[in-house]
């Protein structure tokens, strides 16, 4: 009877050999010079002989995608248990582009003398008949049955701008792929080798040959979003909209991974998207892709229907200035183009010249400047809070979209679970109310029930109520006064009284709702006044210090000027101070920006007070009690 595994045994069969292969990928890229060899001595719980083909396999592809490519023999040299090893084949499987091209066509014969079982293996394949005579068919337009190196055509799928898609077999692994034949030209294969995620197509391997470069890929046996809009979206009556939405929540999900990886798609449109079997979205076609700073930013190609202003700029227009504006924020607009076309199933914007594509371009750029067109375009089933996520995707300005895919991410799906927007607009009350009431059905029951015997007691305060809706009145009117005579910290502070003298007449707002309804337009009104005009005062005190510090003007007025700019929100006195008049009164946006500024601000004043030396961790506490939780993710703060 055999003995039960031990644990160590168990924990050398217990990684994959994906997982092995990252775990040696990460390890060599902060050691630096790192061999196999070390990888295995400071890992001796992984199973050597089960890990050790895939690893060469998938470092001999690393090298070759890098335009390294290094003989197999190297590694036949330092491990001995190759020579018996039953998979030991793939590796020169995995190189015989190299080997043909450095040892001949005959090149198994070479390998004969030292490793017999080896070579035999390759002498009486079928498959090196393809080696000697790579191209069987014409690579312009190859047919059913043709042979291109280790491929042969099954049938052909499509074309597009760059090439013609087949379905293909590798012969080698014995799996069907997706082989696009393009010029040999552009970086797709290279910059897919960076990326790994569900949502994006694999690249298997790419190869170069006759002018033209072969791209191996995962085969999708589904459809496109192309065509899933136009089977799902016309005759809706908005029950698609939850689906589409989800669709982009993975589509951002798969775009997000490739931007943390510096690369842009640039090309971001239904028919770039891919739908397998079982309904996922994949993101494919990378061909106008960009990777890393090292490469040019400027690639021409995408589409024009779906292009953000400032790539129609630099596109179709040659505006060099444009080309250096395009970011993520791009990605993230084509993104939102796609969005409203999988909501309401119509194209978004279209050109009506067709024969001209600058003149299209420009018809293009100038209504795309113009503003979004989500508030234009009714559909059963989208809400004002999800035209709002589309507006924010589609905003002329990149400043004021999604920074991020997470961003768009965090929005779709704070609608599909009924909470408010994160980083877009919030919907009307009206449309707050429906969603809260949805929401909280249960809750609301109970506090009908309670609502009938608080109303039974309404009366008795009703004569308090009219005394401090009189009070506020007179507030009110001094606060005019006091806005004409430009006296902004004493309205200010008569704003918040008068808001609680408001608060105290609540009952009115049923028993005199007319009046309580003026005063209370009012109130909103001089909030808005009052944060207008001290926002604009913070915008100037912010230039100021700007230039202050571009010119290395002193720094005690430079103190001073930061602690009265902060003092115009309250910030250093108040721990309240953005549930207050006047940042209270601010937009959304505003707020977000102005709030970014103070955080800018505290953090200057921190290492002026460090003598620009590392702040202590009492400083860093000091400014972070001051801010919302919110505020440690701004960028500045990083």
């Amino acid at each position: 009877m055999e003995e039960p595994a031990t644990s160590s045994e168990e924990d050398k069969t217990r990684h994959s050999a994906d997982q092995i292969t990252d775990l040696f990928r990460a390890e060599a890229s902060i050691l630096g010079e790192y061999s196999l060899p070390e990888f295995f001595e400071r890992h001796p719980e992984i199973d050597k002989r089960l890990a050790l083909v895939p690893l060469i396999v998938a470092e001999l592809r690393r090298q070759e995608s890098e335009n390294q490519p290094l003989s197999p023999r190297r590694y036949f040299e330092h491990f001995s248990e190759l020579a018996g090893h039953p998979d030991a084949w793939m590796i020169l499987d995995s190189s015989r582009e190299w080997l043909q091209a450095h040892e001949g066509p005959h090149w198994a014969t070479a390998w004969q003398d030292d490793f017999p079982d080896l070579a035999q293996h390759f002498l009486e394949s079928p498959r090196l008949e393809a080696q000697h005579d790579p191209i069987k068919g014409d690579l312009d337009n190859l047919q059913s049955g043709d042979r291109v190196m280790d491929f042969e055509i099954i049938k052909f799928i499509g074309e597009g701008a760059f090439g013609r898609v087949y379905l293909a077999t590798e012969l080698s692994l014995q799996r069907q792929c997706a082989l696009k034949v393009t010029v040999d030209q552009g970086s797709e294969g290279q910059v897919l080798a960076k990326l790994s995620h569900g949502g994006i197509v694999d690249v298997y391997r790419e190869h170069r040959i006759s002018g033209r470069k072969l791209l191996a890929m995962r085969y999708i046996a589904g459809q496109s979003l192309l065509q899933w809009i136009a089977s799902n979206v016309p005759n809706s009556d908005g029950g698609h909209i939850e689906g589409a939405v989800r669709l982009i929540i993975q589509v951002a999900q798969a775009l997000g991974h490739a931007h943390v990886r510096g690369v842009l798609h640039r090309d971001i449109k239904p028919a770039n998207i891919l739908m397998d079997q079982a309904g996922n979205p994949l993101l494919s076609d990378f061909n106008v892709a960009t990777a890393g700073e090292s490469e040019s930013r400027f690639t021409v190609g995408g589409t024009i229907n779906y292009m953000s202003p400032e790539q129609l700029q630099a596109v179709c227009l040659n505006d060099v200035d444009a080309e250096y504006r395009i970011d993520t924020r791009s990605d993230i607009y084509s993104l939102g183009v796609v969005l409203l076309e999988v909501l309401t199933g119509r194209k978004t914007w279209s050109s009506t010249n067709t024969t001209n594509e600058q003149a299209a371009a420009n018809e293009l750029l100038a209504s795309r400047l113009r503003s979004s067109p989500s508030g234009h375009i009714e559909f059963v089933g989208i809400s004002p809070s999800l035209a709002a996520i589309v507006d924010k995707a589609l905003s002329p300005d990149p400043d004021s979209r999604y920074r991020s895919a997470a961003e768009l991410e965090t929005d779709l799906k704070a609608w599909l679970d009924d909470r408010n927007n994160v980083y877009a607009s919030n919907p009307s009350r009206a449309e707050w109310a429906r969603r809260h009431v949805k929401h909280n059905r249960h809750r609301w029951i109970a506090t009908v029930a309670i609502a009938a015997v608080i109303l039974s007691a309404t009366w008795i305060g009703r004569f308090s109520s009219n005394r401090s809706l009189a009070a506020c009145d007179t507030i009110v009117a001094s606060i005019h006064t006091l806005l004409t005579n430009r006296r902004i910290p004493q309205a200010s502070e008569m704003l918040g009284e008068a808001k609680s003298q408001l608060r105290q007449s609540t009952i009115a707002r049923w028993t005199q709702p007319e009046r309580y309804s003026v005063l209370e337009q009012s109130l909103q009104q001089i909030s808005g006044q009052l944060a207008d005009l001290e926002s604009k005062r913070f915008s100037s005190q912010f230039g100021e210090i700007v230039l202050r510090e571009i010119h290395g003007q002193d720094s005690n007025g430079l103190s001073t000027l930061i602690k009265d700019t902060l003092g115009t929100y309250r910030v250093l006195t108040s721990p309240t101070w953005q549930q207050e008049a006047p940042y209270s009164g601010l937009e959304d946006t505003r707020k977000r920006e102005i709030a970014e500024r103070i955080t800018e601000l505290m953090l200057v004043a921190m290492l002026q007070s460090s003598a620009n030396k590392t702040p202590s961790q009492t400083q860093i506490a000091n400014v972070l009690k001051r801010l919302p939780r919110e505020h440690q993710h701004f960028a500045v703060f990083n």
